[in-house]
């Protein structure tokens, strides 16, 4: 190590207290974090359910539907599909802004018919419904094909009038026309109110929605105070961060390239390997359908557009490494029929039976999951480096596992 990025470390980490600030903000109490449910779909989803009720304990009244609703409606980057769902709303809800209204009659429903919230919305004194809200939900999911489709068949089929709307933390393209919301938006709502109707709000309550806004902040990164911090302390100490993140490599990236290692060792052909999203994927040759039997009939799921994947993964809180047998979603459905007789002929799922509907209609359904405890020290810590012996052993016995399933495959020739 150079003197000049040594002096530069030492200046990091001893004369920096925008990094002790940092440090404070990120280490504030937040009850969500403690409960660890800030990543919870269903909890996110029982919260805003909350806010959308004017009946419950927030101050609110109608002021977070309206508001939310409001947003949604006029909403300017919109696709045709999504002008057609806007335009038919405005048949039964001609008013532009929903602020103006009151909305006193509002029933909500949690997982109704799996779905994530259902609003009921009531204006007029004789009960009529006049519409329905339906709210799919994702924050680290995504959705499943067909999922959307269903759930606004059944909403309609018992209210004439509704507003489907897909809200997620990241951007993703309903595969239906839905009007489309993220969670900067109820971020936004939220800090507003806090602010502009602090009076209404009861104390706990304002603590429970404060703590709640900065987790949705660090969710959504919309904290500026903290984009402010991180880009300055990276502008005045680059060649320090540079030079840290260089050598920090977690647990789980060295597993996964010791475990790419291992395969390179074996001679495993590498436009047969991925990396993504933490883990290793790999196709072994008796299960590439694509080069053995030109099939390729599939959901372009893995880059490799395969239609099985076996995938490693370090799972840090259960101190084990992991190894799983995938199958994606088949277009075909006479072809799905072949691979799922393939599959339970194979024996592979250890005694269980593969339905039909897993693999058509399905993003991905897993057959198998294997695992070995890692090394650990005395401490607790896992011990990642020379494990190659430990997960050639592990890697060796999954596949003796799954090539019954290869040589069940061999009926698509």
């Amino acid at each position: 190590m150079s003197d000049q990025i040594e002096v530069k470390l030492k200046d990091f980490l001893t004369r920096n207290s925008d990094l002790e600030r940092l440090s404070d903000i990120l280490g504030q109490f937040n009850m969500f974090d403690v409960l660890k449910v800030s990543s919870q779909e269903i909890r996110h989803s029982n919260t805003l359910a909350w806010l959308l009720d004017p009946k419950e304990s927030h101050g609110l009244q109608d002021k977070f539907l309206s508001r939310f609703l409001s947003l949604i409606l006029s909403s300017e980057d919109l696709k045709d599909n999504q002008l057609d769902v806007l335009n038919s709303i405005r048949t039964f809800l001609p008013v532009l802004s929903p602020e103006l209204e009151t909305f006193d009659n509002v029933s909500i429903y949690r997982e109704y018919k799996n779905i994530d919230l259902l609003i009921k919305i009531e204006r007029f004194s004789d009960k009529k419904v006049d519409f329905a809200i339906l709210i799919e939900n994702k924050i680290n999911s995504r959705q499943s094909k067909g999922q959307l489709k269903k759930y606004l068949e059944t909403v309609k089929k018992e209210f004439e009038n509704v507003i489907p709307v897909f809200l997620t933390l990241s951007p993703e393209e309903p595969e239906v026309p839905f009007l489309v919301a993220n969670y900067e938006l109820i971020y936004n709502i939220l800090k507003e109110f806090l602010s502009l109707h602090r009076s209404q709000i009861p104390d706990e309550q304002f603590l429970f929605l404060n703590h709640y806004l900065k987790t949705l902040g660090r969710l959504t990164m919309n904290e500026e105070e903290i984009r402010e911090l991180c880009r300055k302390i990276y502008g005045k100490h680059k060649l320090a961060i540079d030079e840290i993140m260089r050598y920090a490599s977690n647990n789980r990236n060295r597993a996964n390239e010791i475990f790419l290692e291992m395969l390179d060792e074996i001679k495993f052909p590498k436009d047969s390997t991925a990396r993504a999203w933490g883990a290793v994927f790999f196709i072994p040759e008796f299960l590439n359908l694509k080069e053995n039997y030109g099939v390729n009939k599939w959901d372009d799921y893995y880059k490799w557009n395969n239609l099985f994947s076996c995938d490693f993964y370090l799972a840090e809180k259960k101190q084990k490494y992991e190894l799983k047998l995938v199958v994606g979603n088949i277009e075909d459905k006479d072809l799905a029929r072949i691979i799922v007789d393939a599959i339970n002929e194979s024996g592979v799922m250890k005694g269980k039976t593969l339905d039909l509907e897993k693999v058509y209609g399905q993003k991905t359904t897993r057959l198998l999951r294997e695992s070995i405890k890692c090394a650990t020290d005395d401490s607790g810590e896992i011990l990642v480096e020379n494990s190659s012996s430990e997960l050639k052993k592990f890697y060796d016995s999954f596949i003796k596992k799954i090539e019954p399933l290869g040589n069940a495959l061999k009926k698509l020739k």
